[in-house]
């Protein structure tokens, strides 16, 4: 079973890597309940949309820092469906 602090580091890697991860997803890639691992993100004093959020934005600013792309493009590029869906 993973430490608290592995596991957070594990889901950080996983959704640097896939943003758009869920916590179901991920959870079974780490071989761990749904349940098992919002409570150890829970002990490391943070949920799963926050973690999500975080790595999002840091990528949302590194793309736009990176090239001029529009809207549309940064949505596509971050794996969103939508740039509406992105916006949100």
């Amino acid at each position: 079973m993973y430490e608290h602090t592995a596991l957070l580091s594990s889901v950080r890697g996983r959704l640097s890597r896939n943003p758009c991860s869920t916590l179901a997803e991920i959870a079974s890639s780490l071989g761990v309940s749904r349940r098992t691992l919002e409570r150890c993100l829970v002990a490391n004093g943070v949920r799963f949309r926050d973690v999500r959020d975080e790595i999002l934005l840091g990528r949302v600013r590194s793309l736009l820092a990176s090239s001029p792309r529009s809207k549309k493009e940064t949505a596509y590029a971050l794996g969103f469906s939508s740039p509406s869906a992105f916006c949100q």
